[in-house]
């Protein structure tokens, strides 16, 4: 692991000279003393890095120059600090973390004595490039934002004091796993939301169209813009029997008729409920009440 120690000595061409080692862009308006000012960077072998700035009040432009695809800011702050971009900004102080974007410009002013760390993370170490959209919507946002929130927030607030090399590896490892969790999670209610829209759009096309013999699998897919593979695939892992339930709804609605319209024959009763034939609907109404339509209709309350 890299470690560089910079202290400033009142000498702002240093601080500029880090922070281009940092690849940013960098324009300082420094509002103090700068002669007690020190920053610290501590490079992992993953490629992600931790910087600890004590410095005087500034107010600072960065632009990251470095590679925008992965990386992902994490800054926390003892000291008050806020962060605006073009149309977003935050704000952050007493150990709160920060997640800044990587790919434009944005200001951070410290209007008291500054001391945060700035985490560097690469992002290939906790997501896939599938999930980097998810990564994303963190951005600009507080760590209270997330359920695991308060415990990045602690484990970050541990490396504002010395420690070893292997404790910083293993904390900073933490943090990593920490948002990969979150991504995690996102996923997992993403995927919950998909299944409910996917079941209750289905169930909808099926209510308004199950009297109708041209609902089926093809009908469907195109209801709903997608491929029949699609809806077979979902149907099955969400364990919808697409075909049977169809049917269901059927052969109740079939039941209701025969109790409401007795006049009726019964193969005219089993189109109007979406049956292609009388033998069908008496095959399903035997599966699913153990009688056949005849004899129901033979029945007492239907004599």
């Amino acid at each position: 692991m890299k470690k560089l120690d910079v202290l400033l000595d009142a000498d702002k061409k240093k601080w500029d000279v880090f922070i281009r080692e940092l690849e940013f862009k960098c324009t300082n308006d420094f509002m103090g003393s700068m002669s007690d000012s020190s920053i610290q960077m501590h490079e992992f072998n993953c490629g992600s890095k931790l910087i600890n700035i004590h410095s005087s009040p500034y107010i600072s432009q960065l632009k990251y120059t470095g590679n925008i695809t992965d990386t992902f800011f994490i800054v926390n702050s003892i000291s008050s600090l806020s962060y605006s971009g073009s149309d977003s900004h935050a704000f952050s102080q007493n150990g709160t973390s920060v997640f800044l974007p990587s790919d434009n410009q944005f200001n951070i002013e410290s209007k008291t004595r500054r001391r945060s760390l700035s985490l560097f993370l690469n992002r290939k170490n906790i997501a896939s490039s599938d999930d980097y959209y998810i990564l994303d919507q963190f951005l600009w946002k507080k760590s209270d934002r997330l359920e695991s929130g308060s415990i990045i927030d602690n484990t970050i607030q541990q490396l504002y004091y010395p420690h070893s090399d292997l404790f910083l590896e293993r904390t900073f490892s933490l943090v990593s796993n920490l948002v990969s969790y979150e991504i995690e999670k996102i996923k997992i209610n993403n995927r919950k939301v998909e299944q409910i829209n996917f079941i209750n759009d289905l169930y909808q096309i099926i209510n308004d169209g199950f009297k109708s013999q041209d609902l089926n699998l093809s009908f469907i897919a195109r209801k709903m813009g997608v491929s029949e593979r699609t809806i077979q695939n979902k149907s099955l892992l969400y364990g919808i029997k697409l075909h049977a339930h169809i049917q269901q709804k059927r052969v109740r609605y079939l039941k209701l008729l025969i109790d409401t319209q007795p006049s009726f024959n019964n193969e005219y009763l089993a189109i109007k409920s979406g049956f292609n034939s009388i033998a069908t609907a008496n095959r399903i109404f035997m599966s699913e009440f153990g009688f056949s339509i005849s004899f129901y209709r033979k029945s007492s309350r239907h004599i």
